[in-house]
């Protein structure tokens, strides 16, 4: 500890005139870097560095103060000229003037004669400001990489997906440090909905005043230091008022990005709550709409399930095209809150045999391959034949045939053919199935022309039907029949505008297979 590295850390935490403080926090310890000045209560400081550890330690470190003028001849000329004499700079050899205390005890000078315990306790303090601003200093020099990051990582989307899962209460988030909890904030219902990150800054602390937060929030003028769209805050103990994250604190931004991440990828816990049961059973007349025929409990699932499906999806869709060779990235579907309860009511629809009840629930809940990966255990799906009549035969341990509107799943007796593969040629496109169940539709110079995820597990089988449909069988007992439409299905992951018209699942805990 020296007058010049404070001098340096001064600089460093308020280069431009006019700041006078610069305050930040790490684990239990905040510091307070002030410049010479009476601020609006008429309080005096100096060049000077304030170090709180929690509950333990108080230390102010300052420059020596200036010596008056050398000469009563310059202190004449000063009051002549209406100023104050100007101070000479204190000798870089001259030692700080540093004080400690007890939280509200008396200060006392930190020197030799000082408990060792708060001489070492100021030496850790010092080194963390230290540490804290030579990473500041080392990101403005290289141009802030972690904040463009921050902000290329932090968007209103995927924020809203985010969002869209369930509270983790209690929960720590899996791959996150130690403790750490996401819980949604929505003051209000017409609020917009916000994020907060939870962590312990203790790795032993187990009271409320080792949980610090960061928070995330939509904001349209947010300032250039936060992602376009969104407000970053944060806070050292919940009893703290919540306070802009600084661009300089570049510990919290490089943790905030890891929790961030961690939050994305936690699957929800799914409810225990079954659906509600059909209100109606068909036939249906023709000008009965979705809402006469489901009622109001289960239009509001439908409605919740498919706004987190368009979320989910279109925060997946925007990270694999940053990076398509590697698949969609693994992030967590909020609809896997309700998969349980979805599928239940999936096998109500499916034992009705009703092709227009059909029709409306796979309208109403479209499949999500992510929150039903746990359940795609096979058996695979290995070789499928379209026939002369639209029909379609699956041969899983068995063969199956399977309607033109993929609704009637009936046994029949055909042998295994020899020449399923995970690829097709549709209309001269050739489309390929990957291990991770997507498909890329390839140019004849093998570029990548459009992507789609089926899931389920690796891609087994593909067979081009009538028309601009495909089929495709996976090694998790999934069969999906694509159709060509008019654009990306806004509920899956991909660029291709093929949409999933029918998912039928051969699952091992089930009686009989599933059309979704």
């Amino acid at each position: 500890m020296s007058a010049p590295h404070l001098r340096q850390l001064l600089h460093a935490g308020l280069p431009e005139r006019g700041r006078h403080k610069a305050a930040g926090w790490f684990g239990q310890t905040d510091f307070l870097l002030t410049r010479s000045h009476v601020d609006e209560d008429q309080d005096s400081y100096r060049d000077a560095l304030f170090i709180t550890l929690w509950r333990q330690w108080d230390f102010w470190l300052a420059l020596p103060e200036a010596p008056p003028p050398a000469t009563p001849l310059a202190r004449a000329w000063a009051r002549l000229r209406g100023r104050e004499a100007p101070a000479a700079a204190p000798a870089d050899d001259s030692p700080l003037e540093c004080r400690f205390r007890r939280p509200g005890g008396p200060w006392l000078a930190l020197d030799d004669a000082a408990p060792a315990e708060a001489r070492q306790a100021c030496l850790e303090g010092w080194q963390g400001v230290l540490r804290y601003w030579r990473l500041a200093e080392g990101q403005r020099r290289a141009g802030r990489p972690l904040r463009a990051l921050l902000h290329a990582t932090l968007t209103p989307e995927r924020l809203e997906a985010l969002t869209l899962l369930p509270v983790f209460a209690g929960q720590p988030l899996q791959g996150g440090e130690g403790q750490a909890w996401a819980q949604r904030i929505q003051p209000h219902p017409r609020d917009p909905r916000a994020l907060r990150l939870d962590w312990r800054t203790a790795p032993d602390g187990e009271d409320a005043d080792c949980l610090a937060s960061y928070q995330i929030e939509p904001a349209e003028h947010g300032g250039t230091a936060h992602p376009p769209g969104l407000r970053l805050r944060y806070r050292q103990r919940p009893e703290d008022a919540l306070q802009p994250l600084p661009g300089d604190a570049v510990e919290h931004m490089d943790r905030l990005l890891r929790l961030f991440a961690a939050a994305e990828l936690q699957d929800p816990p799914e409810s225990a709550d079954g659906p509600p049961a059909l209100p109606r059973t068909p036939p249906f007349a023709a000008h009965q709409s979705d809402a006469d025929v489901f009622g109001p409990a289960l239009m509001a699932l439908s409605h919740d399930w498919q706004a987190a499906g368009r979320a989910h999806a279109t925060v997946v869709r925007q990270l694999w095209a940053e990076q398509p060779e590697g698949g969609p990235p693994p992030l967590a579907d909020p609809r896997g809150l309700h998969a349980a309860a979805v599928l239940q009511l999936a096998r109500a629809v499916h034992g009705q045999a009703d092709a227009d009840l059909s029709r409306r629930f796979h309208h109403r809940f479209a499949f999500a391959p992510r929150a039903y990966a746990g359940r795609a255990t096979g058996p695979a799906v290995r070789a499928l034949r379209w026939q002369d009549d639209g029909t379609l035969l699956a041969w899983t341990q068995r063969c199956w045939h399977i309607s033109a509107d993929g609704l009637r799943i009936a046994p029949a007796n055909e042998a295994l053919p020899g020449d399923a593969a995970p690829h097709a040629s549709v209309h001269g496109t050739a489309v390929h199935g990957d291990a991770q169940g997507n498909l890329r539709g390839l140019a004849d110079n093998g570029s990548v022309l459009w992507q789609h995820h089926v899931g389920g597990g690796a891609v087994l089988c593909l067979a081009a039907g009538p028309g601009d449909s495909l089929a495709v069988g996976t090694a998790g007992g999934a069969l999906a029949l694509l159709r060509r439409s008019s654009g990306p299905d806004p509920h899956q992951y991909g660029t291709s505008r093929y949409a999933e018209a029918r998912r039928i699942l051969f699952w091992a805990d089930a009686d009989a297979p599933l059309a979704w």
